[in-house]
């Protein structure tokens, strides 16, 4: 089954500057440096409380290089708006889902025990909140998502380059922290990379969904998505290393997981590249041993208390919401109200950290219809992809197949993480916002090819 090219419907390919609502230059390298940084984090965190960021909250106001995109992107698209170079037919999208999770994260300050935290969230949800509308009606042409698409394969695959750095660097000199710039790279004790996140965890996360997302534009064999495809192909190579020598177990899950669904999905659509069956050989001999290592050290070997300290961080969560589960304790506030329970027998000789779960986390702050928006934003994100998956438009498909294929592994590995802070925050709501756009793109695309009649057929 072959999928049709872009070029065989009316108006596909125009370029950005024949499209009234095309990204200039300049937009390019916004959203390109936005891409790059987030994961990277050259960020200040104002009014910072180091006892709050402790254990898990996030620890002040943010302001990033990413802060500064966003200004660049909302005052290009006012001028353009201005100046009428917008398309008069495109309805602005806000997102009714997401909008209602930002502003039921600004209500809950009156639900709150300290409202400074409420001011940190909000502030960094008003920034993801941005990155979402940005997307959803900025990119608005195959070359908008075929840009995005590249800078997201450059992101990871700095992230994915930085780790193998770091991991020579540990087992030749014995370095763990390295500074390269404003660039902090981390290895733990363990041996385990943090990369720029500092984390082994949020770094496995981040790199799977950013190679997930990425990963069926490899299959594209049109001329102007090649260097993308080129590099997604590198990214699933070195980023499946990188995420395996993080050994987290719900990373290297999901990102196997995944890969296998993509490639059994484009092998179905009739998409495989010839290419692509040597690089899943030479992948799986690379990563043979890192997979090995990951087995023996975190599934067969004593993970020294990591998951069994998980089921009374839980437990303490669910205690938190029975009592108050219903309009919450209000935003960041989570590990101030659960403090009152840690102290209490049995979980007081027990350590103390904000539970591993996005969702509970997001009930016991948000309220319970704080929790059912964030569910359904992911939902109907992962719709989308899925629709989008059988767009006859070659790259739609594969675009499409890789937002429900990033969106449905974060959401499955928020399930045994927190994962709030920016870096996993700003770059999930994108991905939402990039799906809305290229829904709409599709649905475009079904009407003018709708309303196409051949000249033979007149």
């Amino acid at each position: 089954m072959q999928g049709i090219d872009a070029t065989s419907l009316p108006r596909t390919l125009e370029t950005p500057d024949a499209m009234p609502g095309g990204l200039t230059a300049f937009e390019r390298a916004l959203w390109l440096v936005t891409l790059v940084e987030i994961p990277l984090q050259f960020d200040k965190y104002l009014f910072f409380r180091p006892d709050d960021a402790a254990v898990g909250s996030i620890g002040g106001l943010n302001v990033s290089l990413t802060s500064f995109c966003i200004l660049g992107l909302l005052v290009c698209w006012c001028m353009r708006a201005v100046e009428g170079r917008t398309r008069p037919s495109r309805a602005l999208h806000l997102g009714w889902l997401p909008l209602t999770f930002l502003l039921l994260s600004i209500l809950s300050v009156f639900a709150a025990t300290d409202r400074q935290l409420v001011l940190f969230e909000v502030g960094l949800l008003v920034q993801a909140y941005l990155l979402y509308v940005l997307a959803a009606n900025r990119i608005e042409t195959e070359n908008d998502a075929q840009w995005l698409m590249g800078g997201v394969v450059v992101s990871g695959l700095v992230q994915s380059v930085l780790v193998l750095m770091s991991v020579a660097w540990y087992h030749l000199a014995g370095i763990q922290e390295l500074s390269i710039g404003p660039v902090d790279i981390l290895v733990s004790d363990e041996g385990r990379p943090g990369g720029t996140l500092r984390s082994p965890t949020g770094l496995g996360s981040m790199l799977t969904l950013l190679m997930l997302l990425s990963a069926p534009c490899a299959a594209l064999v049109a001329r102007q998505w090649r260097w993308v495809a080129r590099g997604a192909l590198a990214l699933i190579l070195f980023g499946l290393t990188a995420v395996l020598l993080t050994q987290t177990r719900a990373a290297v899950g999901t990102s196997l997981l995944g890969l296998a669904g993509i490639a059994g999905w484009i092998w179905y659509r009739g998409w495989m590249p010839r290419r692509a069956a040597l690089l899943f050989i030479v992948a799986g001999l690379v990563m043979a041993g890192p997979l090995l290592l990951v087995i023996q050290q975190r599934v067969l070997q004593d993970d020294r208390g990591s998951a069994a300290s998980r089921v009374h961080m839980t437990q303490i969560a669910l205690e938190l919401i029975s009592d108050r589960g219903l309009l919450g304790v209000g935003a960041g506030n989570a590990h101030v109200a659960l403090q009152d329970y840690a102290t209490q027998s049995p979980y007081r000789s027990e350590w103390f950290y904000l539970t591993h779960c996005k969702y509970l986390i997001v009930w016991a702050e948000i309220g319970i219809l704080g929790l059912i928006t964030f569910v359904a934003m992911l939902l109907v994100g992962v719709g989308r992809g899925v629709r989008l998956m059988v767009s006859p438009v070659q790259w739609l498909s594969l675009v499409g197949l890789g937002v429900a294929a990033a969106l449905v592994a974060h959401g499955l590995h928020m399930f045994v993480d927190l994962f709030n802070g920016r870096p996993h925050v700003e770059m999930l709501w994108l991905v939402l916002g990039l799906v809305v756009a290229l829904h709409r793109m599709h649905a475009a695309e079904s009407q003018r090819a709708a309303s196409f009649v051949p000249a033979h057929s007149q």
